[in-house]
C-alpha cells in the first residue's frame, strides 16, 4: 500500500490468541496505540480436547483464517499500511500461512509471545524495539 509522505504511517498490531483479537494502531513515533477491535473469536473445538496437538493445530488454523479476512477486509479499504502481529510462535506460523499477496506484505514485524493476557496500558513495553511508541 502506498502512502503520501505527509501522512502518517498507520500501524496495526494484531495481538491474537485462541480466544481474541486485539487490533491497536499507531500513527507515528510517541503517538501510542489505540484499540480498533477487540473481537472476540469464534469457539474452535471443544475446552476439554486443549491437550490434543492436533486439536491445537486445527484450532490455530481457524482462528489464523478468522484473523486474515479481517484483516484483508481492513487492508482493502486502506485502514492501515503496516502490520505488527503478536502471538505465540505456533500462531505466528498459522498466520503468516494464511496471510497472501498483498497481506502478507503488510507485516512489518513479529512478536512471538503470547501476550493476549497482556493489559493494553502495559502492551508498549512489550513492543519495545519493534516500533517507538
Amino acid at each position: 500500500m502506498q502512502h503520501h509522505s505527509n501522512e502518517p504511517v498507520i500501524t496495526w498490531i494484531a495481538v491474537v490468541d485462541r480466544h481474541a483479537a486485539r487490533i491497536f494502531e499507531n500513527r507515528g513515533e510517541h503517538t501510542g496505540l489505540h484499540l480498533v477491535e477487540n473481537a472476540p473469536l469464534q469457539k474452535h473445538g471443544k475446552s476439554n480436547e486443549h491437550h490434543d496437538l492436533h486439536h491445537k493445530h486445527s484450532a490455530d488454523t481457524a482462528v489464523a483464517k478468522e484473523v486474515s479476512h479481517y484483516l484483508e477486509h481492513a487492508r482493502t479499504q486502506k485502514r492501515f499500511h503496516r502490520l505488527v502481529l503478536v502471538a505465540d510462535p505456533r500462531m505466528v506460523g498459522a498466520l503468516r500461512h494464511e496471510f497472501h499477496g498483498p497481506l502478507a506484505h503488510t507485516i512489518h514485524a513479529t512478536v512471538e509471545k503470547d501476550l493476549g493476557h497482556v493489559n493494553a496500558h502495559d502492551l508498549p513495553e512489550h513492543l519495545h524495539g519493534v516500533l517507538m511508541l
